[in-house]
């Protein structure tokens, strides 16, 4: 057996901290560096000589307006043009905009304060974060269910009778699987139909195969599907083992 629930789960806290790290850090540099800038510029008046219009594509695919501010400014008699590094709707060609510059380095140039960029970085690092806690309280509220059951309620032994691919979600370039299983009450022969948790292993060659369902007698929609054993069960009667990626 390679990958069950908890894979999945584990793949992408990994993915979401990683990410939520490295936005955060870039985000944080940038501050600092900016606020290490700021500590020794000085300031002068500039003049707007072009603001440049292109087109990028977001993350959808969505074409999306950038601008490109170009200024002019005098610094010791001598004069400069250089990229400011932000741009707002009020900017206009041949406008005055404050301009902040290294007194060692004048062509080192800023608006003043953070940029853009910057909250934008710490804004994805914190969507990252703030993700990554909701899979991480919401896997703990799963297994302490899933433990209450197992102690507390009864196991029925139920068969595979699907398996679908679930395509809306993806993790690590791969889509998981959910088997839908049949339980009959052996006492009162009424049947019940649940849904496992999502697997990242191809178990479409369980249908048939049989799983084990702790159910709650007095409320039937609190369940565990045993999907994780019952993988385990299949390959080990099978004799084979599978480390197929």
């Amino acid at each position: 057996m390679k990958k069950g629930t908890g894979a999945g789960n584990r793949i992408a806290i990994f993915i979401l901290s990683l990410m939520a790290i490295l936005f955060i850090t870039v985000g944080v540099v940038l501050k600092v560096n900016s606020d290490s800038f700021m500590a020794i510029a000085e300031k002068t008046t500039g003049t707007i000589t072009e603001i440049e219009v292109y087109y990028t594509k977001d993350s959808d695919g969505d074409r999306v307006r950038r601008h490109r501010v170009y200024v002019e400014y005098i610094v010791d008699d001598e004069r400069y043009e250089n990229r400011l590094d932000s741009y707002n709707s009020t900017m206009r060609e041949g406008g005055s905009v404050t301009v902040y510059y290294d007194p060692d380095n004048p062509t080192r140039i800023s608006s003043g304060g953070s940029s853009v960029s910057t909250f934008i970085m710490i804004g994805l690092g914190g969507l990252f974060l703030v993700v990554d806690i909701i899979i991480i309280v919401r896997l703990i509220s799963a297994n302490k269910k899933r433990n209450s059951l197992i102690k507390n309620g009864t196991a029925y032994t139920g068969t595979i009778i699907d398996v679908r691919v679930i395509t809306n979600i993806k993790v690590n370039g791969r889509h998981p699987y959910r088997a839908d299983c049949e339980v009959i009450n052996p006492l009162t022969q009424e049947r019940f139909l649940f849904s496992s948790q999502n697997v990242y292993k191809d178990i479409r060659n369980m249908i048939g195969a049989p799983v084990v369902v702790y159910m709650d007698d007095t409320d039937p929609s609190n369940h565990h599907v045993d999907i994780d054993r019952a993988i385990a069960d299949f390959y080990a009667n099978t004799g084979v083992a599978d480390y197929r990626r």
